[in-house]
Order: C-alpha cells, then sequence, then structure tokens
C-alpha cells in the first residue's frame, strides 16, 4: 500500500461516498473486518459515539476545544514543563498568558494584527460543494505519532488529560460527538505529525505522519446496534515519512483561496465528510455566526477559511468571541451594543457553589439578531456549556422588548469543581436541573429583573414600539375602528364616539404645589352630577377623587393606602 497516495486521495475526496469506493479499491472496503478497528477497543462503542452534543455546532466547537488543548500542551513541553507537574500553568488563561505573552491571559488585549497572527495556529477550513460540504480542522499543536493514534484521538473513557489543569477536553470522548452528523456514512478522516521538537524516543514511529478514516458500521444480523470503527490494516494505522502534507489553503482574505496548496509541517488536521448543519452559506459569516453561540469568549483566537465558489467581500475572518469583539470596538458609535451596556458586569455569590460573575449586553435594535447570541448562558472558560430556557427573559424577568438582543454569559470557571460535574453534563451542551440550578435561577432573576439599566431600557424600547405601531399608522387605527363598532361593550370601555384616537407618549406636566388648607375634594374631572357617577349593571367602575391637598396633609394619606396621581392630586 502507498500509504502517503491514499493518504492524498482521501484528503481531497470532497464526498463519502467517493472516499467509500476508494476504500474499496484499495481493498479496506467494511466486508474486510480484519481492517478495521472498534473505536476505543469497544466494540459496544455507539452509546458513547451517540451520546453527545444535539446539535451539529457544538460537536463541531468540541473540535475546535480539542484544537486550543494541543496546542496549549504544545507550548508547554517546548519549555521543558511538565503539563502534569507542579511548574505547569493553573488555569486556561494563565496559559495564554504565559506562553504568548498575553497580558492577563485575555486575547481581548491584543490588537487586531496580534490576534490574527495567533489564529493561524488554529484554522477552519470549508472544502466542497455549497450543499454538502466537507470542513478541515488544523491545528499546529503537539500532534501524535502513528503508534500512538489508538492512546489518543482513538481512545474512549481515558484519562489521558484529566492530570494536565490548563486544558479543557477531559472527559476522552475523543470528540466523537461530530460523527453523527457526518453524512450517511458517519464518517471522518484523522492525520497528525508529532511536532519534532517534542521528540518521543520510545516510539519508533515518532516523524512520520498517521492517518485513519472513522467511521460507522452499521447493524447486521449478528450485531443489533451500530459499532463505530477505524481504519487499521494489520492493526496499525496507516503511516508514511514526509517533511509536510499540503493541506492548508492559502492564505488571503480578498481573493478566493485554493485548497490543499500550502504544507503543515506538524499537528493535526481532521476532516469531517458532508457535514450535516444548517451554516450552508459562506462560512466566514454563517459559520461565524453560529460558532459564537457557543464560544463567547475562547481561550485562542481561531481563523476561518472559505474555498468554496462564493462571491464575498473577504474569504478569511479571525473568531475571538463575542466579548473580544465588543471589547475591540473602537467608536462607540458604531459599536453594536447600546451605549450604557459595553462593560456590565455583575456576580451571584453563591455559599458551597463559589463567586460566578456574569456579563451582560444588549445589542442595539437594528442588529440582525440571527447575527449575535443572545440568551442567558453558562460557560467554562469562555466555551457555552448550557443556557437557560428561551423564555426566561420574558417570563422571568419580564423584558419583552429585550429578550431578542440581551446577553447574559455566566462565568462558572471558578464554580466549585465538584459542584460543576454535577452541574454540568459532559456533552457540554446542557446543564442538570438540580438544586445547583435552582440556586442560581432564583439569583439570577433577582439580579437581573430590578436592574435599572434593563429596566429602563426596556421600557424605552416598549414605549418606542407603541409609537410605532400607532402613530400615523391608519391600518391600525381602522382595524380598531372595526372592533370598535362590531363590539358595542369595547366602545363603552373606550368611551363615546365612533372612532379611535391615540396620543403617545406622556405629555407636558406642571409641578405640583398644593395648599395647606385645600379648597376641594371631588371625583376627578368635576362632573357636572357633582358626587355621583355611573356604573353599568354586572360591570366594574373606578371611582378616582383629586384634591389641592398640600405634601404635609397627603403623608398621612398615603400611610391610609390611597393612590396619589398628577397634578391635581387624585386619590
Amino acid at each position: 500500500m502507498d500509504a502517503e497516495r491514499l493518504l492524498n486521495e482521501l484528503l481531497r475526496a470532497e464526498d463519502e461516498n467517493l472516499v467509500d469506493r476508494i476504500l474499496e479499491r484499495e481493498g479496506f472496503g467494511l466486508a474486510t473486518t480484519q481492517h478495521w478497528r472498534p473505536l476505543g477497543d469497544i466494540p459496544n462503542n455507539r452509546a458513547v459515539v451517540t451520546n453527545q452534543q444535539t446539535e451539529a455546532t457544538a460537536a463541531l466547537v468540541e473540535k475546535i476545544t480539542n484544537g486550543i488543548d494541543a496546542v496549549l500542551i504544545s507550548e508547554c513541553l517546548a519549555r521543558g514543563v511538565d503539563p502534569k507537574g507542579p511548574g505547569a500553568p493553573p488555569t486556561m488563561t494563565s496559559a495564554v498568558g504565559r506562553f504568548f505573552d498575553v497580558r492577563d491571559g485575555l486575547i481581548s488585549n491584543l490588537d487586531k494584527a496580534a490576534r490574527t497572527e495567533l489564529a493561524k495556529k488554529l484554522q477552519i477550513v470549508a472544502v466542497g460543494e455549497k450543499v454538502s460540504p466537507c470542513y478541515l480542522i488544523i491545528d499546529k499543536g503537539e500532534g501524535q505519532c502513528p503508534g500512538r493514534f489508538p492512546d489518543t484521538f482513538l481512545s474512549l473513557i481515558r484519562e489521558n488529560k484529566v492530570g494536565i489543569p490548563f486544558v479543557q477536553g477531559k472527559f476522552n470522548c475523543g470528540g466523537t460527538g461530530v460523527l453523527p452528523f457526518c453524512g450517511k456514512h458517519k464518517m471522518q478522516l484523522i492525520l497528525s505529525r508529532r511536532n519534532p521538537d517534542l521528540v518521543d524516543r520510545d516510539d519508533p514511529s515518532d516523524g512520520s505522519w498517521g492517518f485513519t478514516i472513522v467511521r460507522r458500521l452499521k447493524p447486521s444480523a449478528t450485531r443489533p446496534s451500530s459499532m463505530y470503527v477505524y481504519l487499521a490494516p494489520d492493526g496499525a494505522v496507516p503511516s508514511f515519512a514526509a517533511t509536510e502534507v499540503a493541506v492548508l489553503p492559502e492564505d488571503r482574505s480578498t481573493i478566493a483561496p485554493r485548497p490543499y496548496a500550502v504544507g503543515l509541517h506538524y499537528g493535526t488536521c481532521i476532516k469531517l465528510y458532508n457535514y450535516e448543519w444548517k451554516a450552508h452559506s459562506i462560512a466566514t459569516t454563517d459559520m461565524r455566526y453560529e460558532l459564537e453561540r457557543f464560544l463567547h469568549s475562547p481561550c485562542l483566537p481561531f481563523r476561518i477559511t472559505e474555498t468554496r465558489k462564493y462571491t464575498a467581500n473577504f474569504f478569511s475572518t479571525t473568531v475571538s468571541g463575542v466579548w473580544a469583539s465588543i471589547d475591540s470596538e473602537e467608536v462607540p458609535e458604531d459599536s453594536k451594543v447600546e451605549e450604557d451596556f459595553h462593560k456590565a458586569y455583575g456576580e451571584l455569590d453563591l455559599s458551597e457553589i463559589g463567586a460566578l460573575p456574569f456579563r451582560l449586553t444588549v445589542y442595539k435594535e437594528s442588529v440582525n439578531v440571527r447575527h449575535v447570541p443572545h440568551g442567558v448562558f453558562f460557560a467554562y472558560n469562555g466555551q457555552v456549556h448550557g443556557s437557560l430556557p428561551s423564555d426566561f427573559i420574558t417570563r422571568q424577568l419580564k423584558f419583552d422588548y429585550l429578550k431578542d438582543h440581551l446577553l447574559v454569559s455566566i462565568d462558572c470557571t471558578n464554580m466549585d469543581a465538584a459542584v460543576r460535574e454535577e452541574f454540568f453534563m459532559p456533552s457540554r451542551d446542557r446543564v442538570r436541573k438540580n438544586e445547583v440550578y435552582d440556586q442560581i435561577y432564583e439569583q439570577l432573576v433577582e439580579a437581573l429583573r430590578d436592574h435599572p439599566g434593563l429596566r429602563q431600557l426596556n421600557a424605552e424600547r416598549h414605549k418606542k414600539a407603541i409609537e410605532q405601531t400607532l402613530s400615523n399608522d391608519e391600518e391600525t387605527k381602522n382595524l380598531f375602528n372595526e372592533l370598535l363598532k362590531a363590539d358595542p361593550l369595547l366602545a363603552r370601555l373606550f368611551g363615546s364616539g365612533d372612532r379611535l384616537f391615540t396620543k403617545t407618549g406622556p405629555g407636558p406636566t406642571v409641578p405640583f404645589v398644593g395648599k395647606q388648607f385645600p379648597t376641594f375634594f371631588r371625583l376627578t374631572k368635576n362632573p357636572a352630577n357633582g358626587l355621583i357617577k355611573t356604573c353599568p349593571v354586572n360591570l366594574t367602575c373606578r371611582v378616582e377623587f383629586e384634591t389641592d391637598a398640600g405634601e404635609r396633609i397627603l403623608q398621612a394619606d398615603r400611610q391610609s393606602g390611597y393612590d396619589h396621581r398628577r397634578s391635581p392630586k387624585s386619590i
């Protein structure tokens, strides 16, 4: 077998059916079971693979997370530091700050050019067809030699990264969440070479490229459920020696770049065939919007490149997360967020759970809600791990006019480790509704519902909506007038006449000056019949009085429960 030739054919195949034909031609069809091994060496592995993320975007985020981990581990090893030893950084942000000289470990502190340069260590490339695209996830991280594939990429439920404090992927599900979304054959390609600076002298395969295909083996008469397997002729993944493999696209953004044009010297490339998700349009927009829903503040930026036949102003973009994008906005007038919510923070301090800082913002009404994340989310190291119900903002906070533009991100990074295990699911896209959930829920309602800025903005948008609906809107007026004519009871409620007239917004107010010795106490608007107000049979009637009594006299009335209105004082 010419492994390098086979790899290049599989890499450039843009359809799962073509991959299947190539494997059949080489004698590696699924019927030749001796060339395929169970993923994780667990024959009954379907329960692990299919019990992951519920949507394609969250599954793809796991691949990005693994890429970030690989880059950080590579930088750590290159400095001669044991990732599991006492000298390792204790957190992801401290690792970013130490390895890449980033202030506070926050990429929002880098300028745009520096973030773009750093993002080249992790790239996502859209290839293939528009309707059924394929995606490459490429990282310049530690990489793995062929002999280590079964213990790393192809392992399940082991403790590979459990002892490393500055990485995210510790559940060892092998990034398998993407497989159920990979076309009909559930197929992905894995290619990797160990970083030459991190020589593993105990492995004779070190220095070579290794690759394999992971796919689903459907149920049969002797096997009641699917099994996920990987290509391993003679029990080992194919390998070959080469200094580089052309997997990277051309580095240009204003002209459509060619894929597979630039060599990768080490690291990992994963190809997802016929990936099924809703971000089918150009990757630099739709894909970015989708990924930022789950990556509010990634520890490292990454690059997205579109190589398919689209017409666009740019074909590459750097993703740094929504918070870094907001922080880097230089001109307030051009900001996507409301002025008072550019940097709004809060904190939930819960006993036995820990301090949970949160950040919130409200996007301007002109912003397309499809292009920004909105809602209330729980994040860990900048990655969303779950959210509150979509109606939380309207039902609990009563902010109906902010529901599509309010974003709240609760940082659970410092949550007690034991509590975090109980709260977050291993799939990292949903949370358990337990006592921890209830405590956070109640505290968050209390913190946000009475937030003066949110209350005021919601009221302003409410008023604006009414004005836009009723002011000079003949269609709406005509509709109401037809209702008034058809329903006498409704007409009586709005008063006499056969036409509906509306005024929007509060009118001018005159400061009230009360008298020490009041001169009148009467029904509001001083009806001609005196202290008589008609009330229809079987209906309710509101009786409102007014007086010109001064403030001191009215203080006693307030203690009695009277309701005081505008001038003249009504009770």
